[in-house]
């Protein structure tokens, strides 16, 4: 054990990327480098920073993209006084010119002339965009989008994911105190901040992504959408953020509020249950002037601290659903936070399990797929069959649907409901006759024709495991134990565990009175958890990097510190927990604070397939289960907001009659096309309903 505890210690990788690049300024902290082409930023580095790391996107970075996806260059829409629109980009400048510690770039789009200047000052970047009216009308500027292409994607090498890419945690709804926290995946500072100065955002919005375009692996060409304003004739408006470098998120806040942010925070988790209060504070470094605080359009009252710095609300909702509080200060500036209220997580549960047995469960036994848990399309309002053109893995019978069935199992031993205990144990004949052969072969198919992907194994054997603890019959015990048997001649050892409660395994065994089974099915775990003790890089099958990937390398070793009350297997989870809490954001907004970055998920189990920021998403759940075990273990209660947070983000996936949606796409657009919308399947997403039981009662 010492060894391979010595040897992940020892392990530290630092590789680089160079540009070519055509023009620079440097300052203190940062260093920005310009490509004279189109005028705008091709590199942000920090000064000594050992691995050179590039927090943006660069001109042929990836073969798609290009010198007009750079830092600073845009898009913009103007209707004028006779009400026609006009749209353009900007990306050849007319002029260009650079000092010391100074570079400006000037385009021409119609009637605007806009002015990009970048200057160095106190190791900072002040980057400044002022559109200039040069008509006799007053102008709107009804759609602005500037790039701001943080390097937030994923390498097919572990170790330039982990040292040369981020985490963009972008707050765009922030309005004049918007923000992105960018964090190194490695959880390894120093690391990159933006702050609004002058102007407002109300959003974002991603392009170039495609399964051409990195597919899974890129989180897409990042552009800040400016709130629309008028510009007068011959006059000017100037919108402006500062770039600054920072050691992680408390140092991030302290600077942002430095910079003039409002920035606001939850004293309460940002999903309450119907009957809780929901308590934010707005805290700034100078004192807040003439606040003014709105909830849904509503006035409120507010209390002001001593210093007036500190605006807080504390209120009690009396309805279900979003709560935006709106804090309006100083001369017509806002920002905002985002709350959600959902009703009583068990009845949540209960109607979903209703939901389920009677609307996704097929009936029909001339089919291989009877008493199966399929796809509900809640547009169409029937099951989905998976009979056309499409013919995908992940809306088929098997793989993530299994979810459905682990939550039901689950939550039949909680209830004791005799209904839903007869659907999932039908289910559970099914996944043993149709989703199995006699060697275990595990596919996600009836018809097995799909490839063979490990996940099926380990979220099967997950089932079962439930499926005995419902029953206690020992015919399912084995069932498990043979699945896993079956998953580690396939693939040995060294595949990522994600979902593998394998303390309960053990525990369920030895229960069965499996004591051979026990015994040699740990002899396998702890093989596994060597490899995973040798891992200091990622390497998962289907996306470079993930946070459940991580989750489930973290959860594997932290139960092996259980099983062998071992605390060497929790100190080399710490690492793992470490760089997983780094995919989480702290943004103020119940989607996006504490759930960790997903940017792909509704493409592939969608009924619309739309790319983008998929927030909440199942998958944090595993996140929830790994920052509560290690909470647990360490008695730290470093993570309690997190894990709290999100569980509860899982449950506004969930509406009224128990239907519910696989994926909420959070831009505002992707590739032009509309965002902030609910895919219109429900397919995978009842895991987080499983994990939200398991955080009460236990893996």
């Amino acid at each position: 054990m010492r060894s391979v505890i010595s040897h992940c210690m020892r392990t530290t990788l630092f590789f680089f990327l160079t540009f070519a690049i055509l023009s620079s300024v440097s300052a203190s902290n940062l260093t920005f480098k310009v490509n004279e082409n189109v005028g705008a930023i091709e590199s942000i580095r920090v000064d000594g920073d050992t691995r050179d790391m590039n927090w943006v996107l660069a001109e042929n970075q990836e073969k798609w993209i290009t010198k007009t996806d750079l830092w600073g260059l845009g898009r913009i829409s103007t209707r004028d006084v006779f009400g026609y629109n006009k749209s353009f980009t900007w990306q050849t400048p007319i002029k260009q010119k650079s000092g010391k510690d100074y570079q400006e770039s000037v385009y021409q789009a119609g009637d605007i002339t806009i002015s990009v200047s970048r200057k160095a000052i106190d190791g900072n970047i002040l980057e400044e965009y002022t559109f200039t009216n040069n008509s006799y009308a007053p102008i709107n500027i009804t759609d602005l989008s500037i790039n701001t292409p943080f390097n937030d994607n994923y390498t097919e090498t572990p170790e330039s994911t982990l040292n040369e890419r981020c985490h963009a945690h972008i707050w765009a709804e922030g309005g004049n105190s918007a923000y992105v926290c960018a964090l190194n995946i490695g959880a390894n500072a120093p690391h990159v901040g933006l702050v609004m100065q002058k102007g407002a955002t109300i959003g974002h919005e991603v392009f170039k992504r495609s399964l051409e375009t990195g597919s899974s692996n890129f989180r897409g060409v990042i552009a800040m959408r400016i709130e629309p304003f008028k510009i007068s004739a011959k006059k000017s408006k100037k919108i402006s953020w500062v770039i600054f470098a920072h050691e992680g998120w408390d140092d991030f806040f302290k600077k942002a509020k430095s910079h003039g942010a409002v920035i606001a925070k939850f004293e309460t988790p940002t999903t309450v249950i119907l009957g809780e209060n929901i308590k934010v504070e707005f805290d700034s470094d100078k004192k807040i002037t003439n606040p003014r605080v709105r909830i849904n359009s509503k006035v409120v009252e507010h209390s002001t601290s001593l210093w007036s710095n500190k605006i807080t609300v504390n209120y009690k909702p009396t309805e279900i659903g979003e709560h935006e509080i709106v804090l309006e200060y100083g001369d017509s500036k806002k920002t905002k936070a985002v709350a959600n209220v959902v009703k009583q997580p068990m009845q949540i549960m209960q109607e979903r399990a209703k939901f389920l047995i009677e609307k996704h469960q097929l009936k029909k036994p001339d089919d291989l797929r009877n008493n199966a848990f399929m796809i509900y399309d809640n547009i169409e309002n029937k099951i989905y069959l998976n009979d056309d053109a499409r013919k995908s893995p992940d809306t088929n019978e098997g793989a993530e649907r299994i979810g459905m069935g682990t939550f039901l199992a689950r939550y039949a031993q909680i209830t004791g409901d005799d209904y839903i205990k007869n659907a999932v144990l039908k289910y559970a004949n099914f996944v043993q006759e149709n989703l199995q052969n006699g060697e275990y072969r595990t596919t996600s198919s009836v018809k097995f024709d799909t490839r063979d992907r490990y996940y099926n194994y380990l979220w099967v054997a997950y089932f079962y495991n439930e499926i005995y603890k419902l029953t206690g019959d020992k015919f399912w015990a084995n069932k498990m134990y043979q699945t896993w048997m079956a998953y580690y001649r396939k693939f040995g050892h060294a595949k990522y565990s994600q979902l593998a409660p394998i303390k309960s395994a053990i525990e369920s065994l030895r229960k069965a009175k499996m004591d051979f089974e026990a015994n040699e099915l740990l002899r396998n775990f702890t093989i596994m958890a060597y490899e995973y003790a040798d891992m200091s890089n990622y390497n998962l099958c289907e996306v470079s990097i993930a946070s459940d990937g991580i989750a489930g390398m973290a959860i594997f070793l932290m139960q092996m510190s259980q099983l062998y009350d071992n605390t060497n297997w929790l100190n080399l989870a710490e690492n793992h927990i470490k760089r997983l809490a780094n995919f989480n954001g702290k943004q103020p907004h119940y989607r996006i604070n504490s759930l960790p970055i997903r940017h792909w998920e509704a493409y592939w189990f969608g009924k619309c397939r739309p790319w983008g920021d998929n927030f909440p998403h199942w998958w944090g759940g595993i996140s929830a289960m790994a920052l509560k075990q290690y909470d647990e273990l360490t008695g730290k209660n470093q993570y309690s907001n997190d894990i709290v947070n999100i569980l509860r983000a899982g449950l506004s996936n969930y509406f009224e009659d128990g239907r519910a949606s696989c994926a909420y796409v959070y831009p505002d657009r992707i590739d032009g096309k509309a965002g902030k919308h609910y895919d219109d399947f429900s397919n995978e997403q009842d895991w987080i309903l499983m994990f939200y039981l398991m955080n009460s009662t236990g893996y």
